[in-house]
């Protein structure tokens, strides 16, 4: 199974790349700063989405999607937030919420640095910015792997970068 996974899609010129990358994926999920709704319908047109808000989302997105969500992909549980703090120094509630029963990935957003890292046993990826915080940086997302047998990977796809002056 393939999940696409998307942070900060505030802007619409990365879109054609991310719906190039993500094509085929069999699910979505959005780690927050979700953007405007045609950008946010347009990720839905691409698989099943997940998401959650991050702090500049309330206003719009409050009422439709959770901070914390758990969903599970071919078995495996996965947490999805926001803010996790900047691991391994996770948030006190973070913390907490994974030492009874960790989840096998915990995906979330807030850093503008996509990562992929091993935290005793539960993977933790943060797909960056699709809209990059920087005009001279390219934007990127990143697509959970999981194999029948339940064995889970992640990898960071750099989007295209965008032209200057394009927002």
């Amino acid at each position: 199974m393939r999940v696409g996974i998307v942070g900060r899609t505030t802007c619409r010129a990365t879109l054609p790349a991310l719906e190039r990358v993500l094509a085929g994926v069999d699910a979505l999920v959005h780690a927050g700063e979700l953007g405007p709704a045609p950008v946010v319908g347009r990720l839905a047109a691409l698989a099943p989405l997940t998401a959650v808000v991050g702090e500049r989302d309330y206003l719009e997105w409050g009422d439709r999607f959770p901070e914390i969500t758990e969903v599970e992909f071919a078995g495996v549980r996965v947490l999805v937030t926001h803010m996790i703090g900047t691991p391994p120094d996770l948030l006190p509630a973070i913390r907490e919420r994974l030492a009874d029963d960790p989840p096998g990935v915990v995906i979330h957003g807030h850093v503008p640095a996509a990562h992929v890292a091993w935290i005793g046993g539960t993977l933790f990826v943060a797909p960056g910015a699709a809209c990059p915080v920087a005009r001279d940086r390219a934007g990127t997302c990143a697509i959970l792997e999981i194999s029948p047998g339940g064995r889970v990977g992640a990898e960071v796809h750099e989007l295209a970068a965008p032209r200057a002056g394009v927002s």
